[in-house]
């Protein structure tokens, strides 16, 4: 009886770990096109911004916040519960990114990570 205890335990800790893992994971991320999730899975953050993070993709910890975005005095903006917030500098990318999906340019991207700004390509016009 133990040994089945003991590995039903076991089994459920391996699932407990995994799923934690992958919290920012959410299901609706599966009906992306895959060229969105080829990109997503390769996005990285910023030389800057690895200095004051513990990982290197974007989408190893941090989720997509989908919203509004502006420039305001010279700085990036989104906005979030109602109000504008800065985008810090060190984290945007300025560089055309050509395996970027044409969508995602031009809606622009921000990944946050317990409440931080981690990762942004601000919103291209074509053209």
């Amino acid at each position: 009886m133990w040994p089945k205890l003991a590995a039903g335990v076991g089994a459920f800790l391996i699932l407990l770990v995994a799923e934690y893992a992958n919290a920012t994971w959410k299901p609706d991320y599966a009906n992306s096109p895959p060229e969105w999730l080829a990109w997503f899975t390769q996005a990285q953050l910023t030389d800057q911004a690895r200095k004051r993070f513990p990982f290197k993709n974007c989408c190893e910890k941090a989720d997509r916040f989908k919203t509004s975005f502006r420039i305001e005095s010279g700085r990036w903006r989104y906005l979030n519960d109602g109000q504008w917030k800065d985008i810090p500098e060190d984290i945007i990318h300025y560089e055309n990114d050509l395996t970027m999906p044409e969508q995602l340019k031009q809606e622009g991207v921000l990944f946050i990570y317990n409440g931080a700004e981690t990762c942004f390509w601000p919103p291209q016009t074509s053209g």
